[in-house]
Order: structure tokens, then sequence, then C-alpha cells
């Protein structure tokens, strides 16, 4: 929040999370997700050192539609009058979509192997109503893919609301359910979101080996707390301030040396 050439996340993520619904209408969530975290964060891509090593991994997906990821280009040809009508393929195909396995795995690997160490969240089509919610089996999600009778060529809507109008969104549920505790599921469909942010927020919380106690919004006297964050190895601390004292710019780090374990222990 103090560098004037780089917005608050706050920010970033409400541009991000209004960017509205008039893109392609076939979306692929879990694909970009899956792409930006891996190839595009090699050395040398545009997401280099977003992931760092000791992170907690938090992805939250916003979206009115399911997801429709696949390695068939075909599902996008108008022209491919065998498999339907364009808003009904990734639904009546699902043999032509990257298994869910794909993404869960990957995500899992990002972190070692360690599950607890992502979370995986959606605001997405879940009806309003109580037909299904997260727990539920996901086939009865997917039993309210139905054809709408009126307009042929799409699906029954979950929820229509002034929040948003949503379809059923198994593929996004699927993925949230494989991660168990650490996956949470909303509807897009709500005039407000704020009741779906705590609880992610407190689930992201929970998961930061505790070092968190109490609310996030701490009132903290400065003058008389110190605060140390231990990184996982010896490396430096990642932003050095250029004086150690009151007079250092607030949030920087000031190497406190090396633990018992040679892990950098730096002042923030």
């Amino acid at each position: 929040d103090d560098d004037p050439y780089d917005s608050p996340i706050w920010e970033d993520f409400a541009c991000l999370s209004q960017i509205g619904t008039a893109g392609c209408g076939l979306e692929q969530p879990l694909e970009a997700s899956y792409v930006a975290l891996t190839a595009q964060s090699q050395p040398g891509q545009p997401n280099e050192g977003f992931l760092r090593p000791d992170s907690l991994l938090a992805i939250v997906y916003v979206t009115n539609e399911d997801d429709c990821s696949t390695p068939n280009g075909e599902m996008f040809n108008p022209a491919r009058t065998d498999l339907g009508p364009l808003n009904l393929r990734c639904a009546f195909h699902e043999d032509q979509l990257y298994p869910i396995e794909r993404y869960h795995d990957a995500f899992v690997s990002l972190r070692g192997g360690n599950e607890d160490r992502v979370v995986v969240a959606a605001i997405a089509g879940v009806p309003l109503d109580g037909t299904w919610s997260l727990g539920d089996p996901i086939e009865r999600l997917r039993e309210l893919r139905r054809v709408d009778p009126l307009n042929p060529d799409e699906l029954e809507r979950t929820c229509d609301t002034m929040g948003a109008e949503a379809w059923p969104p198994v593929r996004i549920a699927e993925l949230v359910d494989s991660f168990g505790d650490n996956g949470i599921l909303y509807s897009i469909c709500r005039n407000s979101w704020a009741d779906s942010f705590q609880p992610i927020i407190q689930r992201l919380q929970s998961r930061l080996d505790n070092c968190i106690e109490g609310d996030l919004e701490l009132d903290v006297d400065s003058d008389s707390c110190e605060v140390i964050e231990t990184l996982s190895d010896g490396r430096p601390c990642p932003y050095p301030a250029d004086a150690a004292g009151p007079s250092r710019t607030s949030g920087w780090h000031v190497d406190r040396g090396l633990d018992s374990e040679g892990r950098r222990r730096c002042e923030i």
C-alpha cells in the first residue's frame, strides 16, 4: 500500500472481478489458471517469481458459467453442427474436456505435494434456493444442466437475480470439492459478495501456519511490537530497508540474521 507504482491487491482484484461478461462464451478458467501458474511462471515468462517456494497458494474463481477447458479446438468451431449448439457443448461433451485431476494434481504439485498449502475458492452459479450446496453429490448439480425449453440453444439458469444470472458450475464445483476443507464455494447471484469473502479470508488465515492470531484487522502499537518473518532458507530478506530504526520505510525488512536452522529472519 506504500508503493505509488503498485496498486494495493484489493484494487487489482476489484478490477479483475468486474471485467464483465462480454468476452468469449466458452470460458476456460481452470486451464487459464493452470497455464498462468505453470508455463507462464517459468523463467523469462510473465509470471516469473509469482510463486514463492514457501507460500500458500490461493486460487479464487469468479464466474457465472461453468468451465470448458478442452484440448479440442473443434469444440469452438461453429461449423461443427454434429457437436450441437455452442452454448451446450461443454455441458454435454464432457469427454472432450480436460479431467479435473489435471488441475487438482498440478496445483498440489506446485506446493510440493502438500494439499494443505492450496486453497481453492469459487464464486459461481450455485443456486440460491438450496437445490444444491457444496457437500451434496456433484451428480445432483449435474442434473441441473437442463436445456431451456424457451431457448433450446442454452441451459436453464441456476439463479437469476439483480446480482447476476448464472448456470450450473459442475466442473468448478468438482475442483473445489476435491480440496475438501480447503475448498470454498458460494453463489455469484448474491446481491453482495461480502458474506462470501469473509469465510474465504478466514480459511486462508487458518492455513497460514497459525502465524496470525485473532482477527486479520489488528490494531497494533508499532512502538511495542516486533514482527519477525522467518524465511524457509537463508536467502536475503526480499525488501531490505536502507536504514534500521524508526526512520526506515514502513513495511520493509531488516535482516535479523539466521536462526539455528540456517533460515533468514527478517524484521517487518
